[in-house]
């Protein structure tokens, strides 16, 4: 010890070499001001203890330190010793994924994940994305949430290089396969049956099969953590999607 320590303030030893210039560093991170991070108690926060990867509701973890620079020893030693104070949790040996995944849905729910990315790009940076609607007149399969992975993936991508993705859901209201599951339903075989049972009741009936299975897509859809607004999205039945249909043809051809 250097004379005088045992009574002055503290010294620092003699300058350190490179790589315990770095171990120093991470000592001062430790027991400066930086101290380590632990979950906020209470209910509204509680989780299985597996989702460690984010820092939402994390606060400073007390942990003993005198606050003098002198105070900091360097070596493996000292950042083990230091280690004992970290507050971090237990990782645990079995892993239940699906929880984790449901935390993180929750998590992102709770935050307003998806609206903050959306919201945080610029409005004169637009990435125009309009959903290849589905057909909720059918429960959704396993080929469905591949297709849903993929229209994640890159609105997702164009959201981190900066830009505004409006994602935009929609539901397919028209085609061959809604009147075929209704004339299966009514027991009706070809274009003759449907005249005879009536084409206005026919029609009806429709389009209240084509929003039958909207809540079961919509479960599927949090399930994945595809992001996608489904408050507002747009109807291939609605007279608005019809016309704006036309007008695009019509300008095209022109």
């Amino acid at each position: 010890m250097k004379p005088g320590a045992e009574n002055g303030p503290k010294i620092l030893p003699e300058p350190p070499t490179e790589s315990e210039g770095y171990l120093c560093t991470q000592a001062l991170v430790v027991t400066g001001r930086v101290r380590p991070l632990q979950r906020k108690s209470g209910p509204e926060h509680e989780t299985s203890g597996q989702v460690g990867w984010y820092r939402e509701d994390l606060v400073r973890s007390p942990r003993p330190y005198d606050g003098a620079v002198g105070s900091v020893r360097l070596g493996r030693g000292f950042l083990r010793e230091e280690a004992l104070y970290m507050a971090f949790e237990q990782v645990r040996s079995q892993v239940n994924f699906p929880k984790m995944e449901e935390e993180v849905l929750k998590l992102w729910e709770r935050i307003g994940a998806f609206e903050k990315s959306v919201e945080r790009r610029p409005e004169d940076n637009p990435f125009v994305f309009y959903e290849g609607p589905p057909t909720a007149n059918g429960r959704p399969g396993f080929h469905h949430a591949l297709a849903r992975a993929f229209k994640d993936l890159i609105p997702r991508y164009k959201t981190m290089r900066g830009y505004r993705v409006e994602r935009k859901g929609g539901w397919d209201c028209h085609g061959l396969p809604v009147e075929l599951q209704v004339e299966k339903e009514l027991g009706l075989s070809g274009k003759n049956d449907v005249e005879r049972y009536g084409i206005e009741e026919f029609n009806r009936l429709c389009r209240e099969s084509v929003f039958r299975y909207v809540e079961e897509w919509q479960k599927m859809s949090e399930r994945l953590g595809f992001w996608v607004d489904m408050d507002d999205p747009y109807r291939t039945l609605d007279d608005s999607y019809i016309e704006s249909v036309w007008w695009a043809l019509k300008t095209l051809y022109e």
